[in-house]
C-alpha cells in the first residue's frame, strides 16, 4: 500500500492520520445491526445522562428553597426542640409579628403537639415539613403517618403556603386579623393595595433561602460515596442495557442465518 504523498511531505502527522483510518476501517466493516446499534447505544446514553443529572445526590444545604428553617438543619435535628441556630425572620414570621399573631414555626409546633401520637411520629411530621420541597413530597411523606386528616390538609395547604408562598401568607394573615373586611378583594388585589400602602414591606416579599454551611468530614464522606454508588449504578444501568440490545441483536440474526441454511 503506497503512502499518501501528503504524508511525504510532512503536512500531516502519519500516527494521527492512522489512527483515523484504522478506526474509519472499523467502522466500515460494521454491519447494519452493529451500526443500529452504536446509534441506539449513543441516544440511550444521552438519555440516562440526563436521567442521572436529574437524581443526583445532593447534600441537603446545596437544596435552595424558600425557606426559614435553620441553616444548620441535618438529619440530628430534632423538630420539637428550639433550633440551636434561630432561623433567619421571614415573611411570614414578620407578619405575624406586625399583626399580633404566631410564626408559623409556632404554628406547626402547635399543630402536631395537638394531637394524641408518639413524639417520633410528630418529630417524623415536622420533619417532613420542612424538608419536603414540594407539596407532594409533603404530602406523600405525611401519608403513612397515623395523624388526623385535618393536621395533614392544614400542614399540606395553609402553612405551606404561609411559609413558602410570600402573597398567599399576606393575605391570610391579614384576612386572620381581620375576618369580616376585604371579603370583596381577592388575595392578589389585597396583596397590591396593601403593598401600595405599605411600600417597606415590599423587601418581605423576597422568599429567604437555606443557608450554606460547610459539611463535616464524615458528611463530605458520605456524600462521595452516595454519589459514586449512584454514578456506579447508573452506568451499569447504561452498559447491562445495551449488552442485552446487543447480544438480542446477535441471536436474532444467529437463527435466522439458521433459517437460511
Amino acid at each position: 500500500m503506497r503512502l499518501p504523498q501528503k504524508w511525504l511531505d510532512g503536512d500531516i502527522n502519519p500516527p494521527a492520520t492512522a489512527a483515523r483510518w484504522a478506526i474509519l476501517g472499523i467502522a466500515m466493516r460494521l454491519n447494519g445491526w452493529q451500526r443500529l446499534w452504536m446509534v441506539l447505544a449513543t441516544i440511550w446514553a444521552l438519555v440516562v445522562l440526563v436521567f442521572g443529572y436529574q437524581r443526583w445526590p445532593m447534600a441537603l444545604h446545596e437544596i435552595a428553597s424558600p425557606s426559614n428553617r435553620p441553616p444548620d438543619l441535618d438529619d440530628q435535628w430534632n423538630p420539637l426542640a428550639p433550633p440551636a441556630n434561630p432561623a433567619p425572620e421571614g415573611f411570614y414570621d414578620a407578619l405575624a409579628k406586625l399583626f399580633g399573631g404566631k410564626g408559623v414555626e409556632d404554628l406547626v409546633a402547635e399543630e402536631v403537639l395537638a394531637v394524641p401520637a408518639t413524639d417520633d411520629v410528630r418529630s417524623e411530621a415536622v420533619r417532613a415539613f420542612y424538608f419536603s420541597t414540594t407539596t407532594d413530597e409533603l404530602i406523600r411523606r405525611l401519608s403513612p403517618l397515623p395523624l388526623p386528616d385535618s393536621v395533614k390538609s392544614r400542614l399540606s395547604s395553609d402553612l405551606w403556603h404561609m411559609r413558602h408562598d410570600p402573597s398567599v401568607a399576606l393575605a391570610r394573615a391579614i384576612r386572620t386579623k381581620y375576618p369580616n373586611a376585604y371579603s370583596d378583594l381577592s388575595d392578589v388585589e389585597l396583596e397590591q393595595r396593601v403593598l401600595a400602602k405599605y411600600s417597606e414591606y415590599k423587601a418581605l416579599i423576597e422568599p429567604t433561602v437555606v443557608q450554606r454551611r460547610p459539611l463535616s468530614f464524615s458528611e463530605r464522606h458520605a456524600l462521595a460515596i452516595s454519589r459514586a454508588t449512584f454514578a456506579g449504578q447508573v452506568f451499569s444501568f447504561w452498559a447491562i442495557s445495551v449488552a442485552f440490545l446487543y447480544v438480542f441483536g446477535w441471536s436474532v440474526g444467529w437463527i435466522r442465518r439458521g433459517f437460511g441454511h
